[in-house]
């Protein structure tokens, strides 16, 4: 108990004071790495460089856990006979003989009869198949069950001994998802615990390397078939299946402590120094300053409702006074047809300036009209031959002086024509731009 509350105040204290002593050391050899200079501290290049040193921080100490829980972990009893976990009966005699002659207490004297109790033990243990089972899933633990003699007696008391951590494990998860804040922290909480145990039940539930028939004659499992295979058994060989379920369980507390302190650093917002209570005054103020500027257009907007209503539109004059403008309810009919009429004209002219089919439209009919006009006035420009009664050619009389020529009168653009023919006002009618009202 004293080790896992030691380890939960490392985790929650050493991660940060660790990164605020080597992020100064970092940003010594930053200018010299990226040739600029370090960041001032609460700018957003500070926020990020902080976030990789405490990742890199976090996830060294999370290896020098793991390193420590799997050089903490206790040997067993194949490690002290010096065999391997699928040696067989001889095998084991073989070993503990070698092992007396060399370290029996008559021959190294009262300080190595500790060791030899415990060797002698573990003989005696492993000499008998079902104990031998029990041990290589449960540990030492498991040769005091005076209570169990069959396989699966031990395998149930056993289920039941891991049921403990695991009820516990999941009320914490529980406890933690329902306390903090919502994240998907949780989610991968929770698929480690689900791979912790499913690789729990195979270590527990496989076949063991000694005697593979043993457990198939009780599961129904395949004869001979592969134990201790994964990642854990080509790092620790020698070590047996209760070994490496206790070094799953470290496995699970350590990194959910190091998933719990790096993702919240690590992916947190791009915006550094996020305040929930700046952004509600943040918001508060722009439904503000919405408000106001709705306020203001609807009063402009009434107002020139108010304006427009007399004698120049042939209405009847409200009652609205510019000081204090009030709200015109009920506009009269010709001032909103008038408005109706220029927002016809506004949309017109937006959909000539932006290039829609419009324009096109418009542009095709002023190229034809050109075109039209251009061939017209080549003909008539041309010096026109006229055949004579006597067969002669002779040219047609030249056109009038400068002098007495009268101005051609300018037509209007082909555009000009079909805008105004749409909306309905007269060609003479030249409107420069959208006025309001």
């Amino acid at each position: 108990m004293l080790t896992a509350i030691l380890s939960l105040i490392g985790w929650s204290y050493l991660p940060h004071l660790a990164t605020s002593k080597l992020l100064p050391i970092f940003h010594q050899f930053y200018p010299a790495l990226s040739g600029r200079p370090a960041p001032p501290p609460n700018t957003p290049p500070y926020f990020r460089h902080y976030r990789y040193v405490y990742a890199v921080t976090v996830i060294s100490y999370l290896l020098y856990n793991f390193r420590q829980a799997a050089l903490s972990m206790p040997p067993n009893y194949y490690e002290l006979l010096g065999v391997d976990p699928n040696a067989d009966e001889n095998g084991l005699k073989v070993a503990f003989r070698q092992f007396a002659r060399r370290y029996h207490p008559d021959r190294v004297g009262p300080q190595g009869e500790a060791l030899f109790i415990n060797v002698r033990d573990a003989f005696e243990a492993l000499k008998n198949p079902t104990t031998r089972f029990a041990y290589d899933r449960f540990g030492p633990e498991a040769l005091h069950w005076s209570q169990c003699t069959t396989l699966r007696e031990y395998v149930r008391q056993g289920l039941m001994q891991s049921a403990g951590f695991y009820i516990v494990s999941a009320c914490a998860l529980l406890l933690f998802s329902s306390i903090g804040k919502p994240n998907d922290i949780a989610f991968w909480r929770y698929l480690l615990f689900a791979a912790m145990f499913a690789y729990e039940l195979k270590y527990i539930l496989g076949p063991s390397p000694s005697s593979p028939e043993l457990f198939s004659s009780v599961f129904l499992s395949e004869p001979g078939s592969a134990s201790y295979a994964g990642v854990l058994a080509m790092l620790w060989p020698r070590r047996v299946a209760w070994q490496h379920v206790r070094f799953l369980h470290s496995l699970f507390v350590f990194s959910s402590a190091a998933l719990s302190q790096v993702a919240p650093v690590l992916f947190s917002s791009s915006r550094e120094g996020f305040n929930l209570a700046r952004m509600q005054a943040l918001l508060q103020r722009i439904s503000y300053m919405t408000s106001m500027i709705n306020r203001d257009a609807t009063q402009q907007i009434h107002t020139e409702l108010h304006s427009v209503h007399g004698p120049e539109t042939g209405t009847q004059p409200t009652n609205g006074l510019f000081a204090m403008p009030t709200a015109c309810e009920q506009p009269a009919d010709a001032v909103v047809d008038m408005l109706t009429k220029e927002m016809e004209r506004m949309v017109i002219e937006g959909q000539l300036a932006d290039g829609g089919p419009l324009q096109r439209a418009v542009d095709n009919a002023v190229g034809r009209r050109r075109r039209a006009r251009e061939e017209k006035t080549q003909l008539q420009v041309k010096p026109a031959m006229k055949r004579t009664e006597t067969g002669m050619l002779s040219p047609t009389p030249s056109p009038p002086p400068e002098g007495n020529r009268t101005p051609a009168r300018r037509l209007p653009s082909a555009a000009f024509k079909m805008a105004k023919a749409a909306v309905g006002t007269p060609l003479g009618y030249v409107r420069g731009r959208s006025q309001s009202l």
